[in-house]
């Protein structure tokens, strides 16, 4: 009677997964069905760019442009108050390594669990919301203040547009993963992560690091400057 209760169980549990996954498989294709369509693919991205807009703007305070009145291409000086102000700066690379991350990820939950495969439009959607979320805690003061503390002397946090463009530049991030080999993404992120620890001794590495558990020695370390910044002395003001 017990092996009976036990055998019955033991079917319900395999059907039950079983129809489980079949209802997950068939959400997520209808996720990417949905999305196929290319007129709600662009209106949904559109929407999450300028939510995330508002959000910095509104929540978080930030200006549109740099206070200066200035909209430039390139802000190369991280020390200065116009960095993070303009269009796109050092840590542009950095958002585009965003992309590659989001990208791997993506592929590697659609390989690992085929079943929640919402395709790369899909994955792509929900890139562009991390990433939002993450310029929304990165334009927070706490976040800022960590920030100053540390590599980021001349930080006040990101205008509008610039935080805009570092969407921007995950999206050209992650549709280039999806385009080129996984070793030459591996490569470029490489390249990256070392080309910016050169240039200003800074990277999305270093800069993971010290927002969760600052290093005094990386601190003094980063404040002698990289080859393109002059050293400098810490301000938490």
């Amino acid at each position: 009677m017990q092996n009976a209760h036990f055998l019955a169980n033991s079917t319900y549990s395999i059907y039950a997964r079983h129809f489980h996954t079949k209802g997950i498989a068939r959400a997520a294709d209808q996720v990417a069905i949905f999305l196929s369509n290319d007129i709600v693919f662009g209106a949904i991205i559109g929407s999450i760019i300028y939510l995330e807009a508002l959000i910095v703007f509104v929540i978080n305070g930030r200006p549109l442009i740099s206070p200066s009145g200035q909209i430039k291409l390139w802000e190369g000086d991280i020390q200065s108050p116009e960095n993070s102000q303009h269009i796109f700066d050092w840590y542009t690379f950095t958002h585009i390594l965003h992309g590659f991350i989001f990208y791997a990820i993506g592929s590697g939950t659609a390989y690992i669990f085929p079943s929640a495969d919402i395709g790369v439009r899909g994955f792509y959607i929900m890139a562009l919301l991390l990433e939002a979320l993450w310029e929304t805690i990165e334009n927070s003061p706490p976040a800022i203040s960590r920030h100053r503390e540390t590599a980021a002397n001349g930080y006040h946090g990101d205008s509008v547009l610039n935080s805009v463009s570092d969407m921007l530049a995950i999206s050209f991030g992650y549709w280039l993963a999806y385009l080129l080999p996984p070793l030459a993404v591996l490569g470029l992120a490489l390249v990256e992560e070392i080309f910016n620890a050169i240039a200003i001794r800074d990277n999305l590495t270093l800069s993971v690091v010290q927002l969760v558990h600052p290093s005094e020695s990386i601190s003094r370390w980063q404040a002698q400057g990289g080859i393109t910044q002059r050293p400098f002395t810490q301000d938490t003001d």
